[in-house]
């Protein structure tokens, strides 16, 4: 008997270091970003081939990018989304490229984008200047065609200083109101908020149905800014209205009259990220025949000997209770 259990255990260390040699390697990852939706993969154990792919550098952005605010110093813009783009660059200068004679470039970029707006900053009062979108692609090779050129005058420094300082007297009012994504937009108001307690009520022009409010909360970055998010989805190249009934700024001050302001949504409007949507996407693996890991052949060899290891005591008990008698 004992030599059988010797037998046993050298079976059981053999096929453990064997099945170890040839386990299979499983992965399962996720890609995450805050405009898109999730992805995850499934892929078996195959030879990673070389890469087939090519640069597409036709990819282009046909109409000019858009102002959305323009201060003494700063310019804030956005564009709309290029399908397959991997990035942007904003090209900018005080010259018109396209008014020059072919090979003029620009004298300034940003740096690589990976969204549709950016603000361009440290920019000269009262100045003319003229911008460019240029589209990278997926393997970062930047189109040799540009955008349509956008041309923005930067506001005085005496304006945006005489603004400043009759801010505190005026009523609180709506500057500017953002589509962030289909659930999501900012309301700018032209004084700080004391908080995020705002009522407002969001309503589509075209039948003035009402939009139902979720929630609101203060921006981090600027007491002006009200974030909103909504419970339906926004319609795109849709306009609406956003009107606040109450709100209180900074002085302590609640408005008295309600005021609101229309904006109407892009056409390429993004959905909101959700944190779980998004499609599997990969390859199906047939569970049932793939290779098994380590770990799961480990689990098959010590479950069958423990059940041979019962067998075995049971017969030696009744072979024991067979010779007694």
């Amino acid at each position: 008997m004992k030599k059988i259990n010797t037998a046993l255990a050298f079976i059981a260390i053999s096929t453990m270091i064997v099945s170890q040699t040839f386990a299979a390697t499983w992965s399962v990852t996720s890609t995450w970003s805050t405009h898109s939706a999730s992805s995850w993969t499934v892929v078996a154990p195959v030879a990673t081939p070389a890469s087939t792919a090519t640069a597409k550098a036709d990819l282009v952005l046909k109409s000019a990018p858009r102002t959305i605010e323009t201060k003494s110093d700063s310019i804030n813009l956005e564009w709309d989304k290029v399908e397959e783009a991997g990035w942007y660059i904003v090209k900018y200068g005080k010259k018109s490229v396209v008014k020059n004679a072919t090979g003029a470039t620009y004298e300034e970029e940003s740096d690589i984008l990976n969204s549709t707006g950016t603000t361009i900053k440290e920019l000269q009062p009262s100045t003319t200047y003229y911008f460019a979108v240029v589209v990278l692609d997926k393997a970062w090779t930047e189109s040799e065609i540009v955008s349509e050129e956008l041309s923005v005058i930067t506001s005085s420094a005496d304006s945006l200083n005489s603004a400043a300082t009759t801010q505190s007297g005026a009523e609180l009012d709506i500057k500017e109101i953002k589509v962030v994504d289909n659930k999501n937009l900012t309301v700018e108001f032209t004084k700080d908020l004391a908080d995020w307690n705002v009522s407002l009520k969001i309503t589509k022009t075209s039948d003035n149905s009402d939009v139902p409010v979720l929630k609101t909360e203060q921006d981090t970055t600027s007491k002006k800014i009200l974030k909103v998010k909504v419970d339906t989805v926004l319609d795109a190249s849709t306009a609406y209205t956003v009107s606040v009934t109450s709100a209180k700024d900074s002085d302590g001050k609640t408005n008295k009259t309600a005021i609101s302001k229309s904006v109407t949504t892009i056409a390429t409007l993004a959905s909101a990220a959700d944190a779980w949507s998004g499609a599997l996407t990969g390859t199906w693996v047939d569970l049932k025949n793939a290779p098994k890991t380590w770990a799961e052949e480990t689990i098959i060899i010590m479950a069958a000997l423990l059940l041979w290891t019962i067998v075995v005591f049971y017969a030696n008990r009744k072979k024991a209770f067979l010779k007694s008698k």
